[in-house]
């Protein structure tokens, strides 16, 4: 049974269009949106922060704000225990 992917899913590239991409296989994507046969997603990483000059935490990178069309094919459902010992 396939299941579908809709926005909020956590997905893995298990293919790219070009060998220069290659980089990019098996990294963990959110699905943010589906607009029919591609997917905007950004990268499944924590937000991290730092301590600027006054002395506040302030964000210093947001994967959120970086996202990226994936093809429906070049996606697959992220399920931990699929991964072998």
């Amino acid at each position: 049974m396939k299941y579908p992917i809709i926005p909020g899913s956590r997905c893995e590239v298990i293919s790219v269009h070009h060998p220069c991409f290659n980089h990019w296989l098996g990294r963990k994507v959110i699905v943010t949106k589906v607009l029919g046969t591609c997917a905007m997603a950004h990268d499944d990483e924590p937000v991290t922060y730092r301590i600027n000059r006054f002395g506040r935490h302030v964000v210093k990178h947001d994967p959120r704000c970086i996202e990226v069309f994936y093809s429906l094919d070049s996606l697959r459902l992220y399920c931990p225990s699929r991964i072998s010992k």
